[in-house]
């Protein structure tokens, strides 16, 4: 039931000192950079993103609960920062003195501007300390709210006793009830309110978010009432124990009973065999959490989540489970999976035909790869917490990683039952956890049975906890069978398998060359020693003002920041006296440049639609080639396949070997070079080549041939697109290419009428086509003396994209690079 797509490529980088500090203060530039350059899906591991409080990752909203009490206020729970929060108010966690130098106080400072700070100052110079569980509504600065509602907590010492906690919990109430009294008297709609004295203020966490809740449960819970009342009190905080710990308290508090099995959604009506008395599924109660065994087909379930396998490369039609999905789904959920984003390890996807609200799809590698168990581990509790965060009330899972993926079926079943056994330890909301097993996998499912028939063994030895309908916060579930052999023992059981507190950097992708470029460009940030960075990139050109203001705003101390511009290549020089200080400014530096080369690709594609839908008559315009996507294909072929066969033995006349060949089909860009070609001087073209770096790969395939894709070391013919004429003139105009391998595109050019280059020359197109084609006004030469292109020796210059298509791509090995 495993994707039969190519097995994912994984490695692992340590990360310490510099390294270390530099993942964890640009996360998300960082993974989103891997992602988009290289396909690379990245996690960085065994690092707390949250405890620095000036290096905050940028959080997305994320909704985990959501109730409404009887007097009609809405109380909900967030993942999310509250210095980016939409909401009238915002309440800060602060001290007396109103000085915000650390944490949540530290971070609204920050992105609020120094407004936040002077108006703080100036109450406490004017009216003295705000006294501990009282608080102060003031201006909020650049923040997107109306107000900040700045709020002292009790502050207990760092292992409180019951004493100080029951002490404590008084002024906390006091506190909130502060905050609701302002949301009253300013008559703010909204207020978003943080885990108050649960950080360094060292109020414990399950403690606080009980108060929390309560005490604004206590305020808004007459409906008789005629106070004011907002419309909706949200409990947002930044890291995930806090969420949880903030959305379990409301489950306690405001639905306490986990509903009955036969209550919750997901479970299949029963067979005639079945209401004849026959033995029902196996199943286990692990606290809010039923886990079920069942046997079926998964494309069938009826539960509000499906869980699929796929590969790095997205496609739905390999793999059994992956071809019977997207075949009763439709090809809808094909074209949604390729724009949507990770959340964790898992892709969402609507269910579209499918009998379940959504599909999750998570990528799990072979067996035999380092960290493969772990990932599988991972991809499981994701998919778990995805569930509950979305309100869902059961999920199904399939065999992840048995048939090709190398996985016993004995090893899965111990995995995916510790995962969900780990899961439960936090208190979830109640959720029905399904496994299907397709009815021949006899063994498999028996597997199964007998890990779950353990696991149900080692609940019911347990003594119950009495108040579990009231929400007991003792109550520690059964644990995983090898945890409860070794706990039998008087050994400390594993928390979970194969974890590494050790922070690394886990790469992986469906191509090792992905892996391979992504490796030495991280390498050459985070381990810089010649205090140096240099950025190549001729998308630099296409900064728009808001991202050149960025820059300019983006000072440094220690760190110069140079513009290169050499021979038509531009780019930055990084430098400085801190490795860290110049990777951080490399990084932002690479995400404005990767912006601005986004937006200039989609004004590309946009402009080529546009193309299209002229270049044909109305007859020919079918509804679906109306809204055709401008997208580039690649797809395997043959090092052998009779077009290419010559350039690989070139290649290897230099040292160098193919280790992929792949062809390009573009269907619009196919049809305006047809096009192209009808109304050329000549209508014969030659075949061509030109080197590109990794990065430019896939801009080619989906735009086209660009002059920033591949600039060449002097551009003595003019300022057009380079190709060679053979292997040798493309390692002689191309050889500043950085890149672990070589990127060498075939290309059907179309020459058209030739004349001689010069340096700088901007030629337009030749005369007699079609000016609704033309990309640019021509410059340079009168129109007499145009040319279609220009030559020297065995280099080509054409001064229009429509002039060339993509055909094969060709992946090279550099002499004396050896793979790990």
């Amino acid at each position: 039931m495993a994707s039969n797509a190519p097995p994912p490529h994984t490695l692992d980088l340590a990360l310490s000192g510099p390294s270390l500090h530099v993942a964890r203060s640009s996360a998300q530039i960082l993974l989103d950079l891997l992602r988009t350059r290289f396909h690379c899906e990245a996690q960085i591991l065994g690092v707390d993103l949250t405890s620095n409080p000036g290096l905050r990752p940028h959080v997305a909203p994320e909704k985990r609960f959501e109730h409404i009490l009887p007097s009609g206020v809405r109380v909900s729970v967030w993942k999310g920062d509250l210095a980016n929060f939409s909401a009238e108010a915002v309440v800060n966690a602060a001290n007396s003195q109103l000085h915000h130098a650390g944490g949540l106080a530290l971070a609204l400072a920050e992105a609020g501007g120094p407004q936040i700070q002077k108006e703080s100052d100036d109450y406490v110079r004017t009216s003295g300390n705000v006294r501990t569980g009282e608080a102060v509504a003031l201006g909020a600065g650049k923040l997107q709210c109306k107000a900040v509602i700045h709020a002292v907590g009790p502050q207990l010492s760092f292992r409180p006793t019951s004493y100080e906690v029951s002490v404590g919990t008084v002024q906390l109430e006091r506190t909130i009830r502060s905050v609701l009294e302002i949301v009253e008297e300013k008559k703010f709609n909204t207020v978003a309110i943080p885990a108050i004295s649960s950080g360094i203020f060292n109020f414990p966490l399950a403690e606080c978010a009980d108060v929390i809740v309560n005490t604004v449960m206590k305020f808004y819970g007459s409906i008789l009432s005629h106070r004011f009342k907002p419309k909706e009190v949200l409990l947002v905080n930044i890291d995930d124990p806090t969420v949880q710990e903030m959305a379990l308290a409301c489950v306690r508090l405001m639905s306490p009973v986990p509903p009955s099995y036969s209550q919750v959604a997901g479970v299949a009506p029963q067979t005639r065999r079945a209401a004849k008395g026959a033995a029902p599924p196996p199943q286990v109660q692990l606290g809010a959490v039923c886990v079920i065994l069942r046997k079926g087909r998964l494309e069938e379930e009826k539960t509000d989540v499906i869980v699929n396998t796929i590969g790095t490369d997205r496609k739905l039609s390999t793999g059994q489970v992956s071809r019977e999905l997207l075949r009763k789904a439709g090809n809808k959920m094909q074209q949604e999976i390729y724009g949507a984003p990770y959340s964790g390890c898992v892709i969402i996807t609507k269910g579209f035909k499918l009998s379940c609200k959504e599909v999750y799809h998570t990528c799990c590698p072979y067996k035999q790869q380092h960290g493969s168990d772990q990932a599988l581990f991972t991809s499981v509790r994701d998919c778990l917490w995805n569930a509950v965060s979305s309100k869902h009330s059961s999920i199904a899972f399939p065999a992840i990683g048995t048939g090709n993926l190398g996985f016993k079926d004995t090893e899965v079943a111990q995995l995916m039952l510790n995962a969900v056994c780990d899961f439960t330890k936090s208190y979830p909301p109640p959720l029905n956890v399904h496994f299907v097993i397709f009815p021949s996998d006899v063994d498999r499912f028996k597997a199964f049975e007998k890990e779950l028939r353990s696991l149900q063994t080692n609940v019911s030895q347990m003594s119950p906890p009495h108040n579990f309908s009231q929400g007991a916060q003792n109550f520690t579930p059964a644990l995983p069978p090898k945890q409860a052999s070794a706990a039998s023992h008087g050994d400390r059981p594993e928390e979970s398998p194969v974890v590494s507190p050790e922070p690394r950097l886990l790469l992986q992708s469906s191509s090792e060359e992905n892996v391979t470029e992504a490796r030495a460009w991280v390498t050459s940030l985070l381990h810089n020693k010649d205090n140096k960075v240099w950025i190549y990139n001729n998308f630099t050109q296409h900064l728009g003002d808001k991202q050149l203001q960025d820059l300019s705003n983006m000072e440094v101390y220690g760190v110069e920041v140079e513009e290169l511009l050499e021979k038509g290549c531009s780019g930055f020089m990084v430098s400085g006296n801190r490795a860290e200080d110049i990777a951080l400014t490399a990084l932002t530096l690479e995400q404005k440049i990767q912006e601005a080369q986004m937006e200039y690709e989609d004004e590309e594609r946009e402009e080529l639609r546009r193309l299209t839908r002229r270049s044909q008559s109305p007859k020919g315009q079918t509804r679906e080639n109306r809204r055709e996507e401008v997208r580039g294909e690649r797809s395997r072929v043959s090092r052998g396949d009779s077009s290419i066969k010559h350039l690989v033995e070139q290649l290897r006349s230099f040292g160098m070997e193919t280790v992929k060949v792949e062809r390009v089909k573009n269907p619009a860009l196919e049809r305006l070079f047809k096009l192209q070609k009808a109304q050329m001087p000549s209508h014969s073209s030659q075949t061509l080549l030109q080197l590109v770096s990794a990065q430019f790969c896939d801009t080619v395939g989906h735009i086209g041939f660009r002059p920033e894709c591949a600039p060449p070391d002097d551009p003595s013919l003019g300022e057009g697109l380079y190709f060679a004429a053979d292997v040798a003139s493309a390692l002689d105009t191309w050889t500043r290419l950085s890149d672990q391998f070589l990127y060498l595109f075939v290309a059907e050019v179309l020459k058209g009428k030739s004349g001689p280059g010069a340096r700088g020359l901007v030629l337009g197109l030749g005369p007699g086509l079609d000016p609704g084609l033309d990309p640019g006004p021509g410059l340079g030469l009168a129109p007499e003396t145009r040319y279609d292109s220009v030559e020297s020796s065995k280099v080509t210059v054409v001064f229009s994209h429509l002039q060339a298509v993509p055909r094969f791509l060709l992946t090279c090995q550099r002499p004396g690079l050896k793979w790990d």
